[in-house]
C-alpha cells in the first residue's frame, strides 16, 4: 500500500498521507535518486478512489470490482520521498442503482503545502457477479469479432494471391 487509512474531513473530502517503501516493487523503475517517479502517485492516486469508496461509500454487503472510465494526470512539481498528504475531494456519486455506484474525484497531492499532482478520475464499482458475466460477454464478442475479422482478411487474401 502507497496510502494510510482514508479520514473523513469533510462532507465530501478525505484525507491520506503518501506512505512510500524503498523495497516496494513500484520504486524499482526508473529511479534518479532524488524525486519520486510519477507511477508511484498515480498508483497512489488508484489505491486512494479504492480506499475511499470501500470505507465510505459503498455498502459493507458484497464484493465489488471497479472499472476506471477516466484518468487524467497533471504533474505540477517533482514529488520528492518526503511527507506528501493526499486530498481526495468527491465530486459526483451516483448511486441510483443497487447493483453499482458511479463516481468521479479530484485526487491532489500536496508537499511542504503545495499541491505537487492532481488526478482527475471517474469509475464504477459494480457488484462482481454482475461486472463477470458482463465481462464475460463483451470478451466473448470481442474474440468473434477478431476471429471474423481474420477469416475475412484470410479470405481476401487468397483472392489476391
Amino acid at each position: 500500500m502507497l496510502i494510510t487509512d482514508p479520514q473523513h474531513v469533510g462532507p465530501k473530502d478525505y484525507r491520506m498521507l503518501l506512505s512510500v517503501d524503498d523495497d516496494c516493487e513500484i520504486m524499482s523503475d526508473h529511479v534518479s535518486g532524488h524525486h519520486l517517479q510519477g507511477m508511484v502517485l498515480i498508483e497512489a492516486a488508484r489505491q486512494a478512489f479504492l480506499a475511499v469508496t470501500e470505507r465510505f461509500l459503498l455498502p459493507d454487503t458484497g464484493k465489488y470490482y471497479f472499472a476506471i472510465n477516466k484518468f487524467d494526470v497533471t504533474y505540477l512539481k517533482f514529488v520528492f520521498p518526503l511527507p506528501t498528504e493526499i486530498h481526495f475531494e468527491l465530486l459526483e456519486a451516483d448511486d441510483s442503482r443497487s447493483e453499482r455506484l458511479s463516481a468521479s474525484a479530484k485526487i491532489a497531492f500536496y508537499q511542504a503545502g503545495e499541491r505537487v499532482c492532481e488526478v482527475d478520475v471517474s469509475y464504477m464499482a459494480i457488484v462482481e457477479t454482475i461486472l463477470s458475466a458482463k465481462e464475460k460477454k463483451l470478451a466473448q464478442g470481442i474474440l468473434s469479432q477478431i476471429r471474423s475479422n481474420a477469416m475475412r482478411q484470410s479470405a481476401e487474401g487468397a483472392l489476391v494471391a
